[in-house]
């Protein structure tokens, strides 16, 4: 039990660092616990020398502004259904689920997680709304997540089955985007079939002299861009939604926490690090 516990305090120490360093130091600011903390601070550097208020001063403006655009980015931004086929920069909610090929990811020690700080941070994973998905490519998102209440009470992560809210780039993804060529995979075939020129053989040596000839080379050509030709229609029909960062400099934000909770969160903590500006200003006076 003693080993547990400490494994336990481990665990969340470096998990708690790892979230905060994802979420970035604004969204830290936005923490209710995170007022005594900048208060007591601010009154700390104030009883050594006055002109310390100039850096809680700055540091509270940019808090501000920064916390109060994300609150106008959740709330301008209109939320959108994966059914609905809108695309571009949207807000979405939906369940958590891993990717089909998955049936476990994370730490051995800890539940199956699609998302975990300092562990997990950067593999993709589903968002399912309506039966319809599309897949969340977080390695350049801004997480913010809490504890949730049915699995560990200490751990920020995102489980499968999980309810997230995503406001990032939604867009579609095909097989064409790759930009393969049709001359490309014929020759990307040709190539792997010539390595098993047994098979070869067997398969186009018509006249069974045991080589081929420019006319059977003809039929293996002709074979190849049938195939490439199938394998450019089959990929150019598989068709995926993902959501990413926004080419336009839009931040992907992932969240477990409700778009209205987190909006007023930030709206409240943007007021409250305006009036400590505008206090530390005056006192720097």
């Amino acid at each position: 039990m003693a080993i547990l516990t400490v494994l336990q305090s481990q665990y969340a120490q470096y998990n708690a660092f790892a979230t905060w360093q994802r979420s970035g130091l604004l969204h830290v600011s936005a923490r209710l616990g995170f007022i005594l903390f900048w208060l007591g601070l601010s009154y700390y550097l104030m009883q050594l020398d006055k002109s310390w208020l100039w850096l809680t001063a700055y540091l509270s403006l940019y808090f501000s502004v920064g916390l109060y655009q994300r609150y106008r980015l959740i709330t301008d931004t209109a939320e959108s259904r994966l059914m609905s086929g809108a695309q571009g920069y949207v807000r979405l909610q939906g369940t958590v689920r891993l990717l089909d090929h998955e049936g476990f990811r994370g730490d051995p020690q800890l539940p199956a997680t699609a998302w975990l700080a300092g562990f997990c941070e950067s593999t993709p994973f589903i968002l399912e709304a309506s039966k319809q998905r599309c897949t969340i490519y977080p390695q350049h998102a801004e997480v913010v997540v809490r504890p949730a209440d049915t699995h560990l009470y200490w751990l920020h992560a995102i489980y499968p089955g999980q309810q997230i809210y995503v406001l990032g780039d939604l867009r579609t993804y095909t097989g064409e985007n790759l930009g393969i060529t049709m001359q490309e995979r014929l020759s990307r075939l040709l190539a792997e079939w010539k390595r098993h020129p047994q098979v070869l053989l067997e398969a186009y040596d018509q006249n069974g002299d045991g080589k081929l000839d420019e006319q059977e080379w003809e039929h293996i050509r002709q074979h190849a861009r049938s195939v490439a030709q199938s394998d450019h229609d089959y990929d150019s029909q598989q068709v995926e939604l993902i959501i990413d960062r926004s080419s336009l400099g839009k931040k992907l934000l992932i969240s477990n926490i409700p778009w209205e909770e987190l909006a007023q969160r930030y709206r409240y903590m943007a007021w409250f690090h305006g009036l400590c500006w505008l206090s530390f200003m005056l006192l720097t006076q």
